[in-house]
């Protein structure tokens, strides 16, 4: 959570060049800590060359400032290209491949891989902390994929979640804002929960020097209708 009310309206960004970066579309006040993109990124690439290192970062989008650096992971791609180039045909980053040919005696960081799809992995983002220390911040699910290009012409796939959605399906991300006339839950939506409670404290002292108020004048006039009775 990057904001104070408790929330984070949160991207990923990816590059091989920063000049030519991606991004997904933004989460906006997620609440639990779980962002949703369900996001395809294509990178065009020419083999060789210099630069095999592929960026992943995760923002915390601000309207009046730069953007919050949540956290970031760097991985050396240059293996999976000299192999698809090799082969002459797809690769994929899986299970079977990382523990063979990536694993971290080889120089990689561990990565977490879903029991359901080998394909699929989690990353550690990390950044540094108030002392200076590089802690992770969250972890990332993704996938990455080679194609050699006339492949991926036969096959195309969409950006984001635009048709082609295939290989894979992208199914629309979760906890996003759903658009209610229910002022309550809009109001759950947009705004935090650290500002909800400040919100709803606020509320409570305005009803309450509310209804002093309005009870002020029958208190009054008892306590001096009270007076003025003889005993």
């Amino acid at each position: 959570m990057m904001d104070a009310e408790g929330t984070t309206d949160g991207f990923v960004r990816c590059f091989f060049d920063s000049e030519e970066r991606k991004d997904t579309d933004t989460h906006f006040r997620n609440q639990d800590g779980k962002c949703s993109w369900n996001y395809r990124m294509l990178f065009p690439f020419t083999y060789p060359c210099k630069n095999y290192k592929f960026t992943i970062q995760a923002y915390d989008l601000d309207l009046f400032k730069s953007n919050d650096l949540i956290g970031q992971t760097v991985l050396d791609l240059e293996t999976l290209f000299e192999d698809s180039e090799l082969a002459k045909r797809p690769m994929a980053l899986t299970k079977d491949y990382y523990d063979e040919f990536l694993a971290p005696e080889k120089g990689w960081k561990g990565l977490e891989f879903e029991k359901e799809d080998p394909r699929q992995f989690w990353v550690c983002l990390t950044a540094k902390n108030e002392k200076g220390e590089l802690v992770t911040k969250g972890k990332l699910k993704m996938s990455i994929e080679l194609l050699p290009k006339k492949e991926a012409d036969l096959n195309p796939v969409g950006e984001a979640q635009s048709e082609p959605n295939v290989n894979p399906f992208l199914p629309k991300p979760f906890g996003r804002i759903e658009f209610s006339i229910n002022p309550f839950k809009m109001l759950a939506q947009l705004v935090g929960p650290a500002l909800r409670r400040k919100l709803y404290c606020y509320c409570c002292c305005i009803l309450c020097c509310l209804l002093c108020a309005m009870m002020a004048p029958m208190i009054f006039s008892n306590i001096i209708s009270n007076a003025l009775t003889p005993g």
